[in-house]
Order: C-alpha cells, then structure tokens, then sequence
C-alpha cells in the first residue's frame, strides 16, 4: 500500500517515469527486513537509485521498520516479452494470435503501414 502511495506522490509531482518503474511491478518481500524490486535495465536502475535517497526513508517510516533493506535486481532481458511498437510488428503479433486477420489483409490488400 506505501509502495503505491509512494508512486501516486511522484506522478503528483510529474515524475510520470519513476511512477510507471514503481507500479509496472511489485516488490518482492524476502523477509521481515528486506525488500527486492526487479528493473527492465541499468538505465531504470540509476533512476530508482537516485530516487531512492527520500523512497527508502519514507517506507521506513510508515513501515515502522528502521532496518528495512533494499536491493534492485536488473532482470535478465532474453527471457523478457518484447512489446510490438510498429505498426509492422503489432500486426504480426495480431496475426499470430489470429490467422483470419493475415488472410484478411491478403484479402483486401490492406496495407498495415501508416
């Protein structure tokens, strides 16, 4: 719950990238102490440090825990599900899910281009 009231108070104050980092996942609770988050790349991870120096004194706090620990993990991107951003690709990602819209554009020599 403060891990997300915590992202709200920075989409309040137009940090619109660190919000979207913080509620794109969840933190995993390894014990009562510590805390991991799992990031995209090293680029995510040097944002959320440098964010980290008023982020972690807040969840202290409203945790009621002084000695809550941290760490961010950069996952490794051959297993991560590349997001279409073409209209070529998002195309072939449709047509995968459904063959019928592969021979529709064939059909009506629609162009997926634009």
């Amino acid at each position: 719950m403060f891990w997300k009231q915590y992202a709200f108070q920075l989409q309040q104050k137009d940090k619109n990238n660190l919000f979207s980092i913080l509620t794109k996942r969840n933190p995993k609770i390894l014990n009562d102490n510590s805390l991991s988050f799992e990031v995209d790349n090293d680029l995510i991870k040097d944002m959320l440090n440098a964010e980290l120096q008023s982020f972690i004194p807040f969840l202290k706090q409203n945790l009621g825990n002084g000695m809550l620990q941290f760490s961010i993990i950069v996952t490794n991107q051959d297993n991560q599900v590349k997001n279409p951003y073409s209209p070529t690709d998002k195309f072939k990602v449709f047509a995968e899910k459904n063959p019928n819209i592969a021979m529709l554009q064939r059909m009506f020599n629609l162009d997926v281009d634009y």
